[in-house]
């Protein structure tokens, strides 16, 4: 009985950690800029992924061409969706590419195809560009350098409720370097995900859509925690074992 006890106990304990909001820190650079003295967003996102395994910059990893929604890349599954802007009848496009001369000055930059092309935001009636990164082995970190215009909204969207991240007031100024500027967001989660879904840009005002409305990816970065032994275990093998020394004293003292 007391052994029933014990092991309802240390279950009872794994359930509640299992189904634990996830805790989500978020990073975004909406208010730094190139020369403002405070620790860029960037490497405060750096001090809080410490303890993980990191990846620290995917694209330089990545052959430079075009890719196809689909494609795994360094175990990472890519999806595009870039809606048609010139005939929305047709279907979306569903390629990027990665190259070194984009209109954004940037190398190399994730970006859709053809030349000073940049992925967009959607308008009343249109659809946000998008591009998903599915991940083989589930992540706690996710980190993406843009260039991008001031003040834009972008946003990281995970395939677990309540990991995400977005910004109202990104800036296209204030991460990594004065030299080589870019914006910045990245969250970290207690919580392993999955995926990750990047929309973002200035949005279509009265009909027409503001200047330089696009964004590049300049950055991706993410992360594994190391797994320890959760205590929630702990004390399910804890119980188990202490079960089994009551079990043992009864016996001897029957």
């Amino acid at each position: 009985m007391k052994t029933g006890i014990l092991f309802s106990m240390a279950v009872a304990v794994v359930a509640i950690s299992d189904t634990a909001t996830a805790a989500v820190t978020t990073f975004s650079n909406y208010n730094i800029v190139s020369n403002n003295p405070y620790l860029p967003v960037s490497a405060r996102f750096t001090d809080a992924t410490a303890n993980q395994t990191m990846v620290v910059n995917e694209l330089a990893n990545m052959p430079v061409g075009t890719i196809h929604s689909g494609d795994i890349i360094n175990g990472i599954t890519y999806a595009f969706s870039i809606f048609n802007r010139a005939n929305p009848n047709l279907p979306n496009d569903t390629t990027g590419q990665v190259v070194n001369n984009a209109w954004s000055g940037f190398n190399p930059v994730l970006t859709p195809p053809g030349d000073g092309t940049a992925f967009q935001p959607g308008g009343l009636t249109q659809l946000n560009d998008s591009v998903t990164l599915t991940f083989s082995t589930p992540i706690n970190s996710f980190g993406v350098g843009l260039v991008i215009a001031s003040l834009s909204t972008f946003n990281i969207s995970t395939d677990v409720a309540g990991v995400s991240a977005s910004s109202s007031g990104i800036n296209f100024y204030g991460d990594l370097s004065g030299s080589n500027p870019r914006a910045f967001l990245g969250l970290v989660s207690d919580t392993p995900f999955s995926s990750v879904t990047l929309t973002g840009g200035n949005r279509y005002m009265g009909g027409t859509v503001k200047a330089w409305s696009g964004w590049d990816v300049t950055r991706i970065t993410y992360g594994v925690t190391p797994v320890p032994v959760p205590a929630a275990w702990l004390l399910l093998l804890s119980g188990l074992a202490w079960g089994g020394v009551v079990r043992r004293f009864s016996q001897h003292s029957r």
